[in-house]
């Protein structure tokens, strides 16, 4: 899990850029159970995914003083015991071609925290949830069991 820590720390350490447009929340504060504080006082929690909790440095690095979208989940308001409510969170992210050269050669891209998490083994799909991305996030999951990626890596499995 560390490697796969320090590998989204040096992505996102070079990769996030100041967000434009859409971007318009901002995570403030990650709690004991995954949820997140925006700087408006609401709080969400990832959609479709069970954090575990040696996931939580790698979504404060992630989300935390970073300008997010959120996108409302379909099963939107929270419930059975939800205190925060239920989102699709994407962080803006830039990639570089090297060598760099000018402001041409970054692309911008919309990243799915949600997902993210499951492809760097950090989070394990919510079965109890039905949505439009479970077939992504699935996926998602396998590659990192196939992967043997964060939680997959463990001897005992999850």
């Amino acid at each position: 899990m560390n490697a796969v820590i320090a590998r989204m720390v040096l992505c996102l350490c070079v990769s996030v850029i100041a967000a434009k447009p859409g971007f318009a929340e901002e995570a403030v504060n990650i709690h004991s159970d995954g949820s997140i504080q925006l700087d408006t006082g609401e709080v969400i929690a990832l959609a479709g995914i069970v954090l575990v909790p040696e996931s939580l440095n790698l979504l404060r690095v992630m989300v935390l003083n970073q300008e997010i979208e959120i996108e409302s989940a379909e099963f939107g308001r929270p419930s059975d015991g939800m205190l925060a409510k239920p989102v699709y969170l994407y962080v803006k992210t830039s990639e570089i071609k090297f060598p760099f050269k000018s402001d041409s050669d970054l692309k911008t891209h919309r990243l799915l925290v949600n997902q993210a998490m499951l492809q760097f083994g950090a989070a394990r799909v919510d079965g109890r949830q039905t949505h439009p991305y479970r077939d992504r996030f699935v996926k998602a999951q396998a590659e990192a069991q196939e992967h043997g990626e964060g939680i997959w890596s463990y001897s005992e499995g999850l």
